[in-house]
């Protein structure tokens, strides 16, 4: 996932997802959008899956092109999804080989984390939820390495 992501934009990632790609290509991607809307609204969403997954700092541009490419009911019904299938994916690998992976790399902070939710997980995570410091892709990660059900 941080490989993934690291990749991604050390290969220029966030050079071609901008606004200004999304206005150039514009007019093709809405012609693809009406031709084939279904395999479009599929493609969107596993774009946007990916961007929520590896934390790619594109999410701004890929939520705008939803909503200009499919408009804004359907954009944002896309990117929901797409973002939540994305925060699922990043519990699953939090409670998996990369939460393992991160508990052996951190063990005071993931015990510290424990600590500081022991009791009220729900309250402390729904807090970090609405706090607009904390990364979203950290939030995801968090319930998954405590143990969260």
């Amino acid at each position: 996932m941080l490989a993934v992501a690291v990749v991604a934009w050390l290969g220029g990632v966030g050079e071609i997802v901008t606004f200004e790609t999304l206005q150039r290509h514009f007019m093709e991607w809405r012609e693809i959008v009406v031709a084939r809307p279904v395999v479009a609204s599929v493609v969107y969403m596993a774009v946007y899956v990916g961007v929520a997954v590896t934390a790619l700092p594109v999410a701004l541009v890929v939520s705008v092109a939803g909503g200009a490419l499919f408009g804004v009911a359907w954009g944002f019904g896309l990117k929901f999804v797409g973002a939540m299938v994305g925060a699922t994916c990043m519990f699953w690998l939090a409670r998996g080989s990369v939460g393992v992976w991160l508990a052996e790399a951190f063990p005071d902070k993931v015990e510290a984390v424990k600590r500081r939710l022991d009791g009220h997980m729900f309250r402390g995570l729904l807090v970090l939820r609405l706090l607009p410091v904390v990364p979203f892709f950290l939030v995801n990660i968090v319930p998954g390495l405590v143990g969260m059900r």
